[in-house]
């Protein structure tokens, strides 16, 4: 939405496959392995849409 956002995408064995840096207009789409996402700028906003249902933190997210 505004700022600008680094995004790395994981492979299905955890190895890193691209990074990139997102700004205003850009988008990411994953279809499997993990990504993650590291904030740039000050004031960055991003909008995360996930496919449901959504099982909290602790049950839906794994550390890579």
């Amino acid at each position: 939405m505004k700022g600008r956002i680094k995004v790395s995408g994981f492979d299905t064995d955890h190895l890193c496959i691209f990074a990139t840096i997102l700004s205003r207009g850009d988008a990411a789409i994953f279809f499997s392995g993990g990504h993650s996402l590291e904030v740039v700028s000050r004031r960055a906003q991003i909008c995360e849409l996930k496919n449901g249902p959504y099982e909290g933190s602790f049950l839906d997210s794994k550390r890579i």
